[in-house]
């Protein structure tokens, strides 16, 4: 049996696997022909607590011409996970490293997420220089604009506070939604 520190580390690599995947189109399994794009990809990983990954989409369905936009939250939820390595513990026990991710869904109105889009398009960025330090717990903060930005962090980087704090206003925003 492998140590539980190892299956731990492998359990947590599948679920950052996982919530930074490449998007997968819900509809394409079953034939319809459509469209998914995303909009945005934000995410907070705390150290002792469940990881929240959201995604903001629209899919555009070239049969019926519908349309939708949604944010999709990922969400992995390593408490239920660490009681399964608990458990593995006992004699009869058996732990694999597949996390338990969760997957929710929420319509939301296009021009909001404009609107806040409009805001992030007026923070500048200073050019960033090699970190000196190393974190080791905290909450590790991300956003991904496909084509145009990926970053991530778990202290802020200097000159990125403002950016620092849109991300985590949208993640306010986000977590009364869900």
């Amino acid at each position: 049996m492998s140590e539980p520190r190892d299956t731990w580390s492998a359990c947590m690599r599948s679920a950052r696997a996982a919530l930074l995947a490449p998007l997968e189109d819900p509809e394409h399994a079953t034939g319809a022909r459509t469209s998914t794009t995303e909009l945005l990809r934000t995410w907070r990983w705390p150290s002792f607590s469940s990881w929240d990954t959201w995604l903001f989409l629209n899919v555009h369905s070239g049969s019926s011409g519908r349309r939708r936009s949604f944010v999709r939250r990922l969400r992995w939820r390593s408490d239920l996970d660490e009681q399964r390595l608990r458990a593995a513990r006992e004699p009869a026990g058996r732990f694999t490293a597949t996390p338990t991710i969760e997957v929710t869904e929420r319509d939301h109105d296009p021009s909001e997420l404009a609107a806040r889009l409009e805001r992030l398009e007026s923070i500048g960025l200073k050019a960033l220089a090699p970190s000196r330090f190393v974190t080791l717990d905290g909450v590790r903060v991300g956003l991904s604009i496909p084509g145009h930005l990926t970053t991530s962090w778990s202290a802020v980087p200097s000159g990125w506070e403002e950016l620092d704090a849109w991300i985590r206003e949208q993640q306010a925003w986000l977590d009364l939604m869900f």
